[in-house]
């Protein structure tokens, strides 16, 4: 599965608490490897296509119109991209001592 990130609020346009990106995914593989915990808030609002994703071992489908929320601290991810290409907009409250969100920084994808 390969992502690209377009980040459109970020601490470097003056947002201290608040992160907002666009992603593409392409691809069916599953994408265990990425499911992972912090311990900010974060909801996804998926644009087009669907998707698998997990929370607490829970597993679902999304798609196009809907949101996804992960409390803070869950174990979460996108596991699978359902309809070969998924766009969706993420909005991540940002907290002390948790990692870039994965559009920042080196290495993001």
């Amino acid at each position: 599965m390969k992502a690209d990130y377009t980040p459109l609020l970020t601490d470097s346009m003056g947002a201290a608490r608040l992160h907002i990106h666009r992603t593409t995914l392409t691809g069916d593989e599953t994408r265990s490897k990425y499911v992972h915990s912090h311990g900010a808030e974060e909801v996804m609002y998926l644009l087009e296509g669907s998707g698998e994703f997990v929370i607490d071992g829970r597993t679902f489908t999304a798609g196009a119109g809907e949101i996804v929320f992960f409390p803070a601290g869950s174990t979460h991810g996108i596991t699978r991209v359902l309809s070969g290409v998924m766009h969706y907009l993420t909005v991540r409250s940002i907290e002390p001592g948790d990692d870039p969100c994965c559009c920042e920084g080196p290495g993001h994808d």
